[in-house]
């Protein structure tokens, strides 16, 4: 199983980040997750994870992270774990944008 490790520094600055900002927030029933990845994602990465947003999920890439919004339940979303794994070939973790900022706050 692949590891990302983050710094005490590194989870503060990803549970304050907000990536959809006041002109697009996160509404009530929302989810936002932030997926881990060993290295900074390229150009081209982003380009191909940009290109899986719907209406119904968002992606946004902070250094080596993702941030993906569901308007609603993750499992409803249609993209697949194929799907995603076609646009970005390499391991990523996930964690509830919640359990991040939860972890953020223990380590402080």
């Amino acid at each position: 199983v692949e590891t990302f490790l983050r710094t005490p520094e590194e989870l503060d600055t990803l549970a304050a980040h907000d990536p959809f900002g006041a002109k697009d927030p996160v509404l009530d029933g929302h989810r936002v997750h932030v997926l881990f990845t060993r290295s900074p994602i390229t150009a081209d990465e982003k380009k191909q994870l940009l290109a899986l947003s719907t209406d119904y999920d968002d992606f946004i890439v902070f250094g080596r992270e993702i941030y993906w919004r569901t308007r609603g339940n993750f499992s409803d979303s249609t993209i697949t774990p194929a799907m995603f794994g076609r646009a970005f070939k390499r391991p990523t973790t996930a964690r509830n944008v919640n359990t991040v900022r939860k972890l953020a706050e223990k380590l402080r």
